[in-house]
């Protein structure tokens, strides 16, 4: 009798884990490899003055997904990495607005530097759909000399 209860069971489980572990693990991979919302993400000016990373370039926002966040990783040489705003400079308030999908120019957008050495990504967090969010990371600056 117990042997029957835990065979049954079984297809509860297959049923209950298999959407789960869709949506935790496997949905959000598909998402971002074959279905990135922004890609390419091309930095075309780079100037560091005054403890400040410039930048400007192009992107190709491919799926028509609500920003929901975006801020800069700033890791320096031998050091912890650390959260830096950007700095979208002519937008009002400099608040955060989700862009059509389309090719575009973005920037100037502005980052303080801690380090001139350290590395700069960019983190997004994008809301395509309600089952989860879309997280794309893009290098910045290199400041080691690669970008």
């Amino acid at each position: 009798m117990p042997g029957r209860i835990i065979a049954s069971s079984y297809t509860w489980w297959l049923l209950f884990l298999g959407p789960l572990s869709f949506v935790g693990v496997l949905g959000p991979w598909l998402d971002k490899s074959i279905a990135p919302v922004v890609d390419p993400f091309v930095v075309t000016w780079v100037e560091v003055s005054g403890g400040k990373l410039h930048l400007s370039g192009w992107m190709d926002k491919r799926r028509d997904c609500r920003l929901l966040e975006i801020y800069a990783i700033e890791t320096p040489p031998g050091g912890a990495a650390h959260i830096d705003d950007v700095d979208f400079g002519r937008r009002a308030g400099g608040r955060t607005i989700s862009r059509p999908a389309m090719r575009q120019a973005w920037g100037p957008w502005r980052i303080d530097l801690s380090d001139i050495g350290s590395v700069v990504t960019l983190r997004t967090r994008h809301a395509c759909h309600p089952l989860w969010d879309t997280i794309s990371e893009f290098r910045l600056y290199d400041g080691g000399g690669k970008q």
